[in-house]
């Protein structure tokens, strides 16, 4: 059942993450690795569709970037400025 459940996964997304954070990312997910520069992750991940994608990188907080798909970036963009909106700029 639960290999069924991965072959679903259609929404692919290059993302990249900061060390320790791509580490635990592939600990629960399957991902591809692209690239090791610059300090970053550049990973290749499979989720269910474009929600539980922004869900996922929303959590990672400005830990994570989202490389594409440009809708996906965009949306965790204005997600992070409506939270910025939300708790007001810092001081």
């Amino acid at each position: 059942m639960r290999e069924k459940f991965r072959e679903s996964r259609r929404y692919s997304v290059t993302m990249r993450l900061e060390p320790r954070l791509a580490e635990d990312f592939m600990s629960w997910r399957a991902a591809k690795l692209i690239d090791r520069a610059d300090e970053w992750i550049t990973l290749q991940a499979e989720f269910e569709d474009e929600e539980q994608a922004c869900f996922a990188i929303m959590g990672m907080s400005a830990r994570a970037e989202v490389i594409e798909p440009a809708s996906l970036r965009e949306r965790v963009r204005a997600g992070a400025a409506a939270v910025m909106a939300r708790y007001g700029a810092a001081t």
